[in-house]
């Protein structure tokens, strides 16, 4: 979509419904490609909306709007901006976007807050869903750090500021604060979730604890892919961490995961291009949309059970 191919007030309306629907839950008779395509438009014409007020996520998502305060925001929300974002070829988006990464947070965080109390979540439908969603927010979040902002501007309370003439190591490094901004802010909530998996009263492993481990393991061994300054960082803490958990699960086929994630850790990173971490990440987001449509559907008293992006067997 063209800057400025729609009168701003048109535009504006019309990046009010999209954020409305993207705030509301999915509910049709099935869920097919065509849906998602209407997701990610919808979140396209929000994103479009930022190059005339970069702050519209957080006017539509977080302020009290009429309509949108009677659907409050979502992480699935957030996420399809973030995929849509990096989708485009203009990086105007990611710098739009990171100017309204603090009014993320709290929602990212209030999503995990629910897991802490694995008395309630191991008996709820939705925990599997709040997983996935926050999981799949880290990564992109992490991808949009990689990519350098329209002007080299990283506007994050930090004003940093890449001019021309700026050296790649200069560059480098701003990417890397990027990097660490994202990372200190999102993944405290998700290690409480962790923590409090690891420290779970029943000595047999639930299906949600499985998943916890398994998408922490994933989480590892993206950042490696990414070639994260984050990954050197943290590889010691994250390779003490994999090891309690792989021996606290005797199924060895439930611990690959794991067992992948600590060899990934012990050998150099291999980058992948970031373009096919955005592919992967699209694939894993449509799945995550589908867990959202059967979720909502069982809700309305369909019977059907959810399809699962993973699925993981009860051990002890």
């Amino acid at each position: 979509m063209h800057q400025n191919a729609l009168p701003a007030g048109i535009l504006d309306r019309m990046a009010v419904e999209c954020a409305y629907y993207l705030c509301t839950p999915l509910r049709s008779e099935a869920y097919v490609e065509a849906s998602f395509t209407v997701t990610m438009v919808a979140a396209d014409l929000v994103l479009e909306a930022t190059k005339v007020d970069p702050e519209v996520p957080r006017k539509y998502f977080i302020e009290s709007n009429e309509r949108i305060g009677k659907m409050p925001p979502t992480v699935r929300s957030w996420n399809a901006l973030l995929l849509s974002a990096l989708l485009s070829p203009n990086t105007t988006s990611t710098t739009n976007l990171f100017s309204n990464f603090r009014s993320f947070t709290p929602i990212y965080t209030n999503s995990l807050g629910f897991l802490l109390n694995f008395e309630v979540t191991n008996k709820s439908d939705s925990a599997a869903l709040d997983l996935d969603q926050a999981f799949t927010a880290v990564k992109l979040w992490m991808m949009l750090s990689r990519r350098k902002s329209s002007k080299g501007t990283f506007n994050q309370g930090e004003d940093v500021v890449l001019n021309k003439g700026t050296d790649l190591g200069a560059e480098e490094a701003i990417q890397d604060n990027r990097d660490r901004t994202v990372w200190n802010e999102l993944w405290p909530a998700f290690e409480n979730v962790l923590a409090a998996s690891a420290v779970e009263g029943s000595e047999e492993l639930t299906p949600l604890t499985l998943a916890i481990w398994s998408s922490f393991a994933e989480l590892v061994i993206f950042l490696h892919l990414l070639r994260s300054p984050i990954a050197l960082e943290t590889s010691a803490v994250h390779m003490t961490t994999l090891k309690i958990l792989r021996n606290r699960i005797k199924n060895e086929s439930a611990s690959s995961k794991i067992t992948r994630a600590l060899k990934c850790v012990a050998e150099p990173p291999t980058a992948l291009p970031l373009d096919l971490l955005v592919a992967q990440a699209r694939t894993e987001l449509l799945a995550g949309e589908k867990l959202a449509f059967a979720f909502e559907k069982r809700k309305m008293g369909n019977d059907r059970r959810p399809e699962r992006r993973k699925e993981y067997r009860t051990v002890g």
